[in-house]
């Protein structure tokens, strides 16, 4: 924590040092020129270099914006930002009534289970449709190569050593057992690839990927590890590469991710001309159940859970629309 601090006062300290020459050396009509280059660049970054830690800062930033909670307290803190600078009316504090009223919407429409539902069926959709999912819940479509995209099992742009594993990261190990169990059953075995990238997680030093690769060898799957993708797109190009090494002829791969990021993967997969089949260990609950389940009071009570399902939801659309505009992925 001292470590930390330290750090963060010497930036502050060079950032206020180089800001006081600029204003000393360069003309002010430069200095806006200069701004702009700046936030340019910050905006660019993200966009081709999303795998770079600064890259992710800055993106995790500029995107507050586009996140229901980071928004409503935009809109809060403008709504009362007279209160806040000591300005009055008739000796009342001012507050804008219609700026507080759109926060509290977009927060209690983002924190409503129903429309948390309907956002994560609709991003899901995108690459997974219905009938595949659905009516195949009977059979298991023999696979050459499982998947496992592992990468965000712990909290993001956090120092090594301090990350918080979140809470699908189990779901996915779990899913990942069962489909080999289930291939096995069948007399086929599959060729296992763990894909999370080298990130630094918890306080043994592992990587993401060797994360999950202990976790499956402790319960007798021994995957191989994929290091060099970064993203999505990454693991299926190098997909083809690992399956001609190992021999394996089976262009079939099953994908095992969370069910928020399942359509994206699919598309992307496709994409590289790879046959996939999703799997993830909710998704038949949150596209298959829509119709059966009956509403009740509480599928519209705010909670804090669907306000992050809301969340990860609007995040996934993004990074479809990312992928789209990479060519990474064809939506129909």
């Amino acid at each position: 924590m001292f470590s930390l601090l330290t750090q963060a006062l010497l930036w502050l300290l060079l950032l206020t040092f180089l800001w006081y020459v600029l204003q000393r050396v360069v003309p002010k009509n430069y200095l806006a020129v200069l701004g702009y280059a700046v936030l340019l660049l910050a905006l660019i970054m993200p966009f081709f270099y999303p795998a770079d830690p600064l890259s992710g800062s800055a993106w995790s930033i500029l995107s507050l914006p586009l996140k229901p909670l980071s928004l409503s307290l935009l809109l809060l803190l403008l709504g009362t930002s007279d209160v806040w600078a000591g300005g009055s009316k008739d000796g009342k504090k001012v507050v804008k009534p219609n700026l507080v009223i759109w926060a509290l919407v977009i927060l209690l429409l983002s924190s409503n289970p129903w429309i948390s539902r309907y956002l994560e069926r609709q991003v899901i959709s995108a690459g997974v449709s219905a009938a595949q999912v659905c009516q195949t819940t009977t059979t298991t479509q023999i696979a050459g190569t499982i998947v496992v995209l592992g990468r965000g099992v712990t909290e993001a742009y956090q120092p090594a050593g301090t990350q918080i594993p979140q809470i699908d990261t189990n779901e996915r190990i779990m899913e990942a057992v069962e489909q080999q169990q289930q291939q096995l059953s069948l007399g086929n075995r599959p060729l296992t690839i763990v894909s999370a990238g080298k990130l630094v997680v918890g306080t043994r030093n592992q990587t993401e990927t060797e994360y999950i690769q202990t976790r499956l060898a402790n319960m007798n799957v021994s995957p191989i590890t994929e290091y060099s993708s970064v993203s999505v797109h990454d693991t299926a190009v190098n997909l083809k590469r690992i399956s001609n090494n190992q021999g394996n002829l089976n262009n079939r791969v099953l994908v095992v991710a969370s069910a928020i990021d399942v359509g994206r993967a699919q598309l992307t997969f496709q994409k590289q001309g790879v046959t996939t089949i999703p799997r993830a260990s909710n998704l038949q609950e949150i596209v298959c159940d829509q119709r059966q389940r009956r509403l009740t009071l509480a599928d519209f009570v705010p909670s804090v859970e669907a306000l992050l399902r809301s969340t990860r939801a609007i995040n996934e659309f993004f990074a479809l629309l990312y992928y789209f505009m990479r060519g990474w992925l064809t939506l129909s």
